[in-house]
């Protein structure tokens, strides 16, 4: 009962829909701790009326204070963005902004979808970026990047400095992919965020994006619900914009393509994502799935936090490879080729780590 009526929340925020139910408060109260565990505190609070709580004024006003509190920080999120574009376009830096806010800014009301960290992709190589970054966040950078990012903090917001935004556990996917993203620079996208237009990745590229970025954290460790809402609502926003033979044809190509339709059954089924809307054709098939990515998203948590006893040391890494390993079996039909890699390369390193 209590994930039905938190998903029937979700969709009354998402598709404007008003909420024909009075909630009882010690029900109330599990929804509301289970949309804080999957990062949609702020989209479940507004389809609740002023009357949810009844008498309980302690409760009423601990839901507002929690909804005032996501405003506020998306206020100074969306001001430091906002900020931060502007320096960098003054610096002559390419950069192109991806999720996050820019997603947000899609949603009904954007101010409630809880914020994370903002992640930025550069165009020109770390090295020939490196001073100019450091100029506008007034601290130093890392020689080199570690791997495919490096993270600041500017003015109290996290961000994420990427040189490559995903990284396939193919090495032709890898390829192919870096060629759509160079390809993706010549147009110009943008999404208006606090008055500013950020740069996004044009609608067919973010489309796959999205669904890409949260497919492999479920892989890994597991995604929250906010993840699905933001593919659930670039996907709406966009649905005369996407190509959908070429967003199709991109799937084939990364293997990717069952996956996405079978993510796609969730969003339809569950986040109440309009069918039409959806750029591929679902099939009986897909449905099959849907229950189990539910089970496991529920499970896992936010990023799958939920997953973990432990949270550093030798058990969290074996609790992480026992995880992924787990996905990987169960839904390798979803994507044979990049799931193939990923347990031999994922086994590669956590033995490694293991017995470092």
């Amino acid at each position: 009962m209590t994930e039905e009526l938190l998903f029937k929340l979700i969709r009354c925020e998402l598709w404007g829909k008003p909420l024909e139910e009075s909630v009882p408060n010690d029900v109330l109260v599990k929804v509301m701790e289970l949309a804080h565990r999957q990062t949609v505190s702020g989209i479940v609070l507004n389809p609740l009326s002023e009357r949810e709580g009844g008498d309980d004024w302690e409760l009423v006003s601990k839901y507002i204070s929690r909804s005032l509190k996501i405003r506020r920080k998306n206020t100074a999120v969306n001001h430091e963005l906002a900020d931060f574009a502007r320096c960098c376009q003054q610096a002559g830096l390419n950069i192109i902004i991806v999720k996050g806010q820019t997603v947000a800014a899609m949603y009904p009301h954007p101010m409630l979808r809880m914020s994370g960290d903002i992640d930025f992709l550069i165009r020109d190589s770390y090295q020939d970026c490196k001073e100019k970054i450091e100029a506008i966040i007034g601290t130093h950078l890392p020689e080199r990047l570690k791997e495919k990012e490096t993270s600041f903090k500017r003015n109290g917001t996290l961000y994420e400095l990427h040189e490559q935004l995903l990284i396939f556990g193919s090495k032709r996917c890898n390829q192919y992919w870096q060629r759509l993203v160079d390809e993706s620079w010549k147009e110009h996208h943008t999404v208006c965020v606090d008055g500013v237009p950020i740069r996004t990745l044009p609608p067919t590229l973010n489309a796959i994006y999205i669904f890409c970025h949260l497919f492999l954290h479920f892989i890994r460790e597991g995604v929250g619900l906010r993840q699905l809402c933001d593919m659930a609502i670039q996907l709406h926003a966009y649905r005369n914009e996407i190509d959908r033979q070429e967003l199709a044809v991109i799937l084939e190509q990364l293997d990717l393509k069952k996956a996405y339709r079978a993510f796609g059954c969730v969003l339809v089924d569950k986040l109440g994502l309009p069918e039409e809307s959806f750029p591929l054709c679902l099939e009986p098939s897909d449905k099959k799935w849907e229950d189990s990515i539910v089970k496991d998203i529920f499970k896992g948590g936010n990023f799958g936090k939920e997953h973990h006893k432990a949270q550093i040391g030798l058990k969290f890494k074996f609790e992480t490879l026992r995880l992924v390993l787990r996905h990987c079996i169960r839904y390798y039909n979803l994507a044979p080729t990049e799931l193939r890699l990923f347990v031999y390369k994922l086994l590669k390193i956590n033995v490694r780590l293991i017995f470092k």
